[in-house]
């Protein structure tokens, strides 16, 4: 990839380049603006996208992809939802201000803004996943307000060792499992 901020950040010309772009070498680069162009072509694509759930407001669908060069290959899943009423604000709001999340979102265990970086946040959290072991995450997260009534936010894994000493203790981490975000994307 193509730096385009003082080498803190990299471009992706391509989701295949992300893709193939290793995910240990995702980790120390911030979200960068091109990635917002692929995600949304992800978003809007027809072609290998089989539905898997339709129920009432909820359409869930699923893609097979595999990394180029690789032997891996892996789900994407992307789901969309239409909330009768809601402001598109409101919805960005309860979903991605983590005080106001966790007034209603069971699962989440903790969660908090643990620093700032080209244009990124950098949150730490934990989710109390039925049946499996507490997941923790640490993302990357950038917004994009694309007009008056669209945002896009997108989120994917961070691991870097300046950030790894802004995370809560260990007592408060422990058996727990880190998941790994390739990437996230939420589209109000």
């Amino acid at each position: 990839p193509r730096d385009n901020n003082n080498n803190k950040t990299a471009r992706f010309d391509s989701f295949n380049q992300f893709l193939k772009y290793g995910q240990t070498n995702k980790h120390a680069l911030p979200i960068c603006d091109s990635e917002f162009k692929f995600v949304a072509e992800l978003m809007h694509e027809t072609d290998g996208w089989e539905n898997a759930v339709t129920k009432n407001w909820v359409t869930v669908d699923c893609k097979t992809i595999s990394l180029p060069d690789s032997e891996f290959e892996g789900n994407m899943i992307r789901a969309s939802a239409h909330f009768e009423g809601i402001s598109v604000e409101m919805l960005m709001y309860q979903s991605a201000c983590i005080a106001a999340r966790k007034k209603w979102d069971k699962l989440l265990k903790h969660a908090q803004v643990v620093h700032h970086i080209d244009g990124c946040d950098i949150i730490y959290g934990q989710v109390n996943a039925p049946i499996i072991t507490t997941r923790e995450y640490c993302n990357y997260r950038r917004f994009l307000k694309v007009s008056d009534d669209r945002f896009i936010v997108l989120q994917r894994s961070c691991n870097r060792p300046d950030i790894e000493e802004l995370l809560p203790d260990d007592s408060t981490r422990k058996n727990v499992i880190r998941a790994e975000n390739y990437i996230l994307a939420f589209e109000y």
